[in-house]
């Protein structure tokens, strides 16, 4: 039995005023359905090639009325006349709307997030899970195919014009969800409030100095109301990155050095004077950690505020600072994957929490 994830537009209305009856009621669209199913709706034409009656359907539609009756009317259609089970076909709304702004701030962010919950609950249950890209608006085929590229589900589309399946396997490649880690509280206030003022935005912004152009491009414009909200790209990166770092982690392995200033490049203890203060004392602290390796010191950099960036999968860069020149430590840690990184990061932070930025 296999999921099948598929974005719901109004094709259905709109087919049905084309070419039966404008404005038409449910039963001219029941009818229209029955008689020619794959003419009057994008959905069943596409799932008809895709699905199988012992297979789950899950329709992710608007919130509007047309899309509203169209939703009610295909789920009858796939129980009664294509024999699905009714506890197999269900749906789930989005916060499209008629009103265009919510389209970015409500409508997509939904998306990413059913989208995902829906996937990951799937292969909770060891079922196979698919997308059917091809109703709906085309930013929500764009945004489906990244989700599913994200979280190994293939993405399905079926142009209207032709009846041949197109399937897109995903492959390896992973977001770089380090902005999440160095300004967690920032994308854990914004994925909360939804939506902020233009002013409090930037108010809270100047706190992250040149820094700032970096979360302004996980952020929507503000709307006509004057609100901001984490795009859906930044819903994304968010929901990614929780998913990565939660739940139980096994811990990397612990270094045999017992003595923290062995880890501690010689560059870093006699010469500290050409660095930042306190960077000697942060190096120490960060060397306690029984899974960091080696702390090295790479070149100055003119960075205003503390930061800790994920370098690579068992690397990591911390930025430390004082008026305005930056020491850049390379720190190697038993960290043997990403969600271990992740772990040996959150250990820096809690040693160091200066590098935590709010």
């Amino acid at each position: 039995m296999t999921v099948i994830l598929t974005t719901t537009g109004i094709s259905l209305y709109l087919n049905t005023a084309k070419n039966i009856q404008p404005s038409p009621t449910d039963e001219q669209m029941r009818t229209y359905l029955r008689e020619q199913p794959e003419r009057a709706s994008a959905e069943v034409k596409s799932l008809l090639q895709m699905a199988h009656p012992s297979d789950t359907l899950v329709f992710l539609h608007t919130d509007t009325p047309e899309a509203n009756r169209c939703i009610a009317i295909l789920c009858d259609y796939f129980i009664t006349e294509r024999g699905f089970k009714a506890t197999e076909v269900r749906s789930r709304k989005l916060r499209f709307r008629d009103d265009e702004t919510s389209i970015e701030a409500y409508g997509l962010r939904d998306l990413v997030h059913v989208l995902i919950e829906e996937i990951e609950e799937a292969q909770r249950n060891e079922q196979d899970v698919v997308i059917n890209a091809t109703p709906g608006f085309k930013v929500e085929s764009a945004y489906a195919t990244m989700v599913g590229m994200l979280h190994q589900a293939p993405v399905k589309y079926i142009h209207e014009k032709f009846n041949r399946v197109v399937t897109l396997n995903p492959f390896p490649m992973k977001l770089d969800i380090g902005p999440c880690l160095t300004y967690q509280s920032f994308f854990q206030w914004m994925a909360r409030e939804v939506s902020v003022s233009e002013a409090e935005i930037e108010q809270r912004l100047k706190s992250f100095g040149d820094d700032s152009s970096i979360l302004r491009t996980f952020l929507t414009d503000a709307d006509k109301d004057g609100k901001v909200s984490l795009s859906a790209m930044g819903m994304l990166l968010w929901d990614t990155f929780v998913r990565d770092t939660i739940g139980q982690i096994e811990p990397p392995p612990e270094v045999t050095i017992k003595n923290p200033k062995e880890k501690i490049a010689n560059s870093l203890l006699k010469h500290g004077h050409d660095f930042p203060k306190w960077t000697e004392k942060v190096c120490l602290k960060i060397a306690r950690i029984p899974y960091v390796q080696s702390i090295l010191s790479q070149h100055f950099s003119n960075v205003t505020y503390p930061s800790i960036k994920l370098y690579e999968s068992g690397t990591i860069i911390v930025l430390w600072t004082e008026n305005g020149k930056a020491a850049r430590l390379k720190i190697t840690t038993t960290a043997e994957d990403i969600r271990q990184t992740y772990f040996v990061a959150d250990k820096i932070l809690q040693a160091v929490p200066e590098l935590r930025r709010s």
